[in-house]
């Protein structure tokens, strides 16, 4: 199935997988290669939600819940049109994820964090230096109230607009 909530609820898999294959593979490095919103041998394989904030929440979530299940490498998207991160008219929302990402990829970790309503609200959390960045996505057309956990002891209670994305700081 690939609607919305499908494809959302199946990022939860990942743990699954990642288990499976080191049960195989042992502690060699897992890869998912490539990753997109529609199976590859789709005849059209752009997916309109790539350039919305559902593309971009369900970007984050997947790196976030793929480092829980032990991958060190994702190959995400094309770069440019319809299967890509920006077209001829910008970036996508999900650009600003993966910049996020790549902005402090020697020194970033992705940390452990959930939402409060895990099907509404994604949530990614990048460990720098003595920071973390929490990106929060609001993926349904209302406003949610939802608390948001990094690790045991950072909690926000957030109120995130209709298709909103929420970066918050937090010192760690």
């Amino acid at each position: 199935a690939t609607d919305d909530a499908t494809v959302v609820e199946n990022l939860a898999s990942l743990a699954s997988m990642g288990e499976s294959a080191r049960a195989l593979y042992g502690e060699r490095p897992l890869g998912l290669s490539p990753v997109t919103l529609r199976p590859r041998d789709d005849p059209d394989p752009a997916d309109p939600r790539q350039s919305s904030v559902l593309g971009a929440g369900w970007t984050a979530g997947l790196i976030g819940r793929a480092a829980a299940g032990g991958f060190s490498s994702l190959t995400l998207y094309e770069t440019l049109g319809r299967c890509g991160v920006m077209d001829g008219d910008g970036v996508f929302p999900l650009y600003d994820v993966l910049a996020e990402v790549a902005g402090g990829a020697r020194e970033c970790a992705v940390a452990a964090a959930r939402s409060s309503r895990p099907h509404q609200v994604l949530a990614l959390a990048l460990r720098t230096a003595g920071r973390m960045r929490v990106l929060a996505f609001n993926l349904g057309g209302k406003r949610i109230d939802a608390r948001v956990a990094v690790g045991k002891d950072r909690a926000r209670e957030l109120t995130l607009e209709p298709h909103a994305i929420v970066r918050l700081d937090v010192d760690c």
